[in-house]
């Protein structure tokens, strides 16, 4: 079902610090920094053949008290998002949203209820190539 990672994506107390370390230690390249819809600032960078996406939420990672950047959930590609959502519906999983929507980069993206994935934060994206 899934064809890759989309992107792993991590919660920070401040995007900027986390950008610089990301840089430093792994020489990552910014791709693009974006507010969603909702008023989170977003950045995504590009670390070999892996994207990263940083969402800054600094109360979140102080409520979580593990440091200032902790993983939030993994996104999967698959080349057809509809066939995916209706074969996991079939299996018995659950989804946050009935439909998948575009998020800010314009790929279409869904994400399941971590109630029927063992708590795992988990989305599916659709990338048109």
């Amino acid at each position: 079902m899934f064809s890759s990672i989309y992107h792993v994506s991590y919660l920070t107390e401040s995007n900027a610090s986390a950008i610089e370390f990301y840089r430093k230690l792994f020489g990552a390249e910014v791709l693009s920094e974006v507010v969603s819809a909702s008023g989170s600032k977003m950045a995504f960078l590009k670390i070999g053949d892996t994207e990263v996406e940083l969402i800054e939420s600094p109360q979140r990672v102080r409520d979580a008290g593990k440091g200032s950047i902790i993983f939030d959930h993994v996104g999967y590609c698959v080349p057809d998002i509809d066939a995916a959502v209706a074969e996991l519906r079939a299996k018995g999983v659950k989804f946050v949203t009935e439909a998948p929507y575009t998020n800010p980069r314009g790929h279409r993206l869904i994400y399941l209820d971590s109630s029927t994935t063992e708590g795992v934060r988990v989305h599916l994206t659709q990338v048109e190539q």
